[in-house]
């Protein structure tokens, strides 16, 4: 029975952080090289994706870089075909407001349940650690500093990246849009491929001129839905 996985699933088979083997299957349809199958408007990876993965993943290991990895990648791995029917553009169009919002909860949520985990189990190494015979037992901190810490470094990271993730698909919708003649440029007599540089240009220059805004309403947007802490709590702060 063929085995299918998503990208976090995916990539932990493979060993790398998700955003990264992400970042390699994108760059293959980018250039047109290999073809994610989909379900419905998910990508679905399967046992052909994981063999291209472990080979771009040992070659990286050995200090090639991408653009020498993809250029020998074919003559190594099979590599699946586009649909004739695949349209680049629509794949790079932003997502709706809501499907943005339900993923950023979605993680957020993934990741405050991971520390909470961690959380409890740190609590109870401290019980154990301070459980002294025929002496009471000394008071539990119910929020330690340092795990308090990594909450919050925690939730800055997955902020930070939801950011940068929904301003790049935003660029690049953007410059979906542009004329051909900004777009593209000509390679040979009679033949024309997008002009990837001022891509990446011009999606760096959005991201940067809009970032500290979108930070901004973001923060704003917290502190509206997320509950004030009571007085207690603060005060055991």
């Amino acid at each position: 029975m063929e085995t299918f996985w998503q990208i976090r699933e995916f990539s932990k088979v493979i060993g790398k952080h998700h955003n990264t083997v992400d970042g390699w299957f994108k760059q293959m349809e980018e250039r047109r090289l290999h073809y994610i199958n989909r379900a419905g408007h998910e990508k679905v990876y399967d046992e052909l994706d994981l063999q291209i993965a472990r080979y771009i993943y040992e070659w990286r290991e050995k200090g090639w870089s991408l653009e020498g990895i993809f250029g020998q990648l074919a003559e190594h791995c099979e590599l699946r075909p586009f649909p004739k029917d695949y349209d680049l553009a629509a794949q790079l169009q932003a997502p709706s407001i809501d499907v943005i919002k339900n993923q950023l909860v979605q993680e957020m949520r993934t990741a405050f349940e991971e520390v909470a985990a961690a959380q409890l189990k740190e609590l109870e190494r401290m019980y154990e650690q301070w459980t002294v015979p025929e002496l009471p037992l000394h008071p539990l901190p119910l929020y330690p500093s340092r795990l308090e810490l990594r909450k919050q470094r925690l939730a800055d990271v997955i902020t930070r990246k939801r950011i940068e993730i929904q301003l790049e698909q935003t660029a690049l919708h953007l410059w979906s849009t542009k004329p051909a003649s900004e777009r593209l440029r000509r390679v040979g007599l009679f033949r024309k491929e997008e002009n990837r540089e001022m891509r990446e240009l011009f999606v760096k220059s959005y991201v940067n001129k809009y970032f500290a805004d979108r930070v901004r309403d973001e923060l704003d947007w917290m502190e509206l839905h997320w509950p004030e802490e009571s007085a207690e709590q603060q005060e055991i702060h």
